[in-house]
């Protein structure tokens, strides 16, 4: 197959009941097992290259289970909140800070459970990061590896 080869879709009402594309031989039907954006080498049919965009929903899809959500909207919910949270925590701390020092008195501590608090959105934020930072780099792969999604180019989940 070329890269100016057509395909065609042949549909039975609303669904789709064949792909074919041009030949000398008239219209060739897209192989069993075949899929759209993939290449045929002579023999064998083989699947379509990985993309940035399936990298990244690998990503999404190992932060989800990290994270126990199961929507995506449900993951992007929590580390919205996790990043106010933590935002709000720091803006707690720095205003003691400042006040201690307009007060001249020593700075307290942040209370146990703040402390904790802080201390699981720090690793919550690592594991996002280390997340991030295995799908930049298989992104930025030429070509991205086909077994993009396996563990070994990933960070490892968290028990």
């Amino acid at each position: 197959m070329t890269d100016t080869e057509e395909w065609f879709y042949a549909f039975e009402g609303d669904r789709v009941a064949g792909v074919y594309r041009f030949s000398g031989a008239g219209l060739v039907p897209l192989p069993a097992g075949g899929a759209l954006g993939g290449r045929w080498d002579g023999q064998n049919w083989l699947p379509p290259a990985p993309t940035a965009d399936d990298v990244k929903e690998e990503c999404r899809r190992r932060l989800m289970r990290a994270f126990g959500k199961t929507s995506r909207e449900d993951l992007e919910n929590a580390i919205r909140d996790a990043n106010e949270e933590a935002t709000a925590l720091l803006d707690e701390r720095l205003a003691a800070i400042e006040g201690a020092i307009s007060n001249g008195k020593a700075l307290g501590k942040l209370p146990a459970q703040k402390l904790s608090r802080a201390s699981g959105l720090r690793g919550a934020k690592a594991i996002v990061d280390a997340h991030d930072q295995a799908s930049k780099a298989l992104r930025a792969m030429d070509p991205i590896p086909a077994d993009f999604a396996d563990d070994k180019y990933w960070p490892p989940n968290p028990a």
